[in-house]
C-alpha cells in the first residue's frame, strides 16, 4: 500500500536528496526516500549486532580479569606473608642488637666488639617476637576489613 505525502523541505534537503538521486541512479524522490529508509534499517540492525557482539567481548574480559585479579592476590598474598615474615625476624634482630649495644655501652667506638650469636631467645627476643606478631594480626586484620569492605560494595 502507497500513500500519497507532500513535502515541504529547505533547500539544502533538496540539494542533498538530488546528490542521493544522482548517486543511485533514481528517476524519483520516492526512491531516493525509500532507498535512505533501507539504509536506516541497515545502520540500525548493525548497530545493534554490534552493541550485543560489543556487550559479550566486554562481559568476557571482564570475567578473565577477574580470575586473573584473584589468582594474583592469591600469589601476592603469600609473596606478602613471605616478606612479612623476614621483615618481622629482621625487626627483632635488630631490636636486639640495638639493646645489646646500649646495654653494654658498645656504641662508643669500639673496635672489639664480641660476637652476638645465642642459640636459647632472650627477653628482648620474645618481647620483640610478640610485639610484631601483635603487629602482623593488627595488619592482617586490617587487610580483611579492607577485603571484605570491597566485596560489600560490589554486592551492593
Amino acid at each position: 500500500m502507497k500513500t500519497r505525502k507532500h513535502l515541504l523541505l529547505s533547500d539544502n534537503t533538496w540539494e542533498i536528496l538530488d546528490d542521493i538521486q544522482l548517486k543511485i541512479g533514481s528517476k524519483s524522490y520516492r526512491e531516493v526516500i525509500e532507498y535512505l529508509v533501507e539504509n536506516y534499517k541497515e545502520v540500525s540492525t548493525v548497530n545493534n549486532i554490534s552493541n550485543v557482539v560489543g556487550n559479550y567481548v566486554a562481559s568476557q574480559v571482564k570475567q578473565q580479569f577477574e580470575e586473573y585479579e584473584t589468582t594474583m592476590n592469591d600469589r601476592f598474598n603469600i609473596l606478602r606473608l613471605r616478606t612479612g615474615y623476614a621483615s618481622k625476624h629482621t625487626q627483632i634482630i635488630l631490636d636486639m642488637m640495638n639493646n645489646y649495644i646500649l646495654k653494654h655501652d658498645l656504641d662508643n667506638g669500639v673496635d672489639d666488639v664480641p660476637a652476638l650469636i645465642s642459640n636459647a631467645p632472650t627477653n628482648v627476643y620474645n618481647q620483640s617476637l610478640k610485639k610484631y606478631d601483635e603487629q602482623m594480626k593488627h595488619f592482617q586484620m586490617n587487610a580483611q576489613n579492607k577485603k571484605q569492605k570491597e566485596e560489600e560494595k560490589l554486592n551492593e
